[in-house]
């Protein structure tokens, strides 16, 4: 029995060990990835909040049916309301501007070079502003096999009055059913599932 637990506890240790060497490759630079196409911020908003949810796909890059994935470039546009949000983007913005923050770590757009300090008072333009402070559902992609690396990732966000829009083009490869048994007269419907959490639940935001 001394000799199957001094096995048991060898096979466990091996085990631990190779968990913890793909753990190591899988977070060293050369394996790292971007950023989420929506990584949230700000947590878990005081009450849960209505988030509507449209995507276009432009364009459909290829299909691999042996593999069950497909890979495309789709917009996903999110709405909802926040009473908080201009005025957070108001106060990230400044901050930035006057020099108390020294960074932006969120702009409002998507934008190659760092955001102009030196702007006319009172100018809000999503390209030139700082979006930190604003509140950000977090959107899971439920089926994606992929993000490829140096995608273009061009998002923006726009705040009039109490409405937020956030637009992301994301371009990524999924997994998806696929049917052959009318084949060659078969017709594949491919899913990009999109999921938020709000609350304390995890909330589908549909398929598209």
């Amino acid at each position: 029995m001394a000799h199957g637990g001094e096995t048991m506890s060898s096979w466990r240790a091996a085990h631990i060990a190779s968990l913890a060497l793909l753990l190591f490759l899988s977070l060293t630079p050369s394996r790292a990835q971007m950023t989420a196409p929506m990584a949230g911020q700000g947590g878990f908003p005081e009450e849960p909040k209505a988030i509507h949810v449209s995507a276009l796909q432009e364009r459909l890059l290829a299909v691999d049916d042996a593999s069950y994935r497909f890979e495309n470039i789709v917009y996903v546009y999110l709405t909802w309301e926040d009473t908080l949000a201009n005025q957070a983007m108001v106060d990230s913005t400044d901050s930035y501007r006057n020099g108390t923050k020294d960074e932006c770590f969120k702009p409002c757009a998507s934008v190659e070079q760092n955001l102009p300090r030196k702007v006319p008072q009172g100018v809000y333009l999503s390209d030139i502003s700082c979006c930190d402070g604003v509140w950000l559902p977090d959107v899971g992609m439920m089926n994606v096999y992929e993000l490829p690396e140096g995608r273009l990732q061009p998002y923006s966000i726009q705040i009039t009055g109490r409405s937020v829009a956030w637009w992301v083009a994301i371009h990524a490869v999924y997994f998806t059913p696929m049917d052959f048994k009318r084949f060659p007269f078969d017709r594949q419907e491919n899913f990009t599932s999109l999921l938020t959490a709000l609350s304390s639940r995890l909330h589908p935001l549909g398929s598209h």
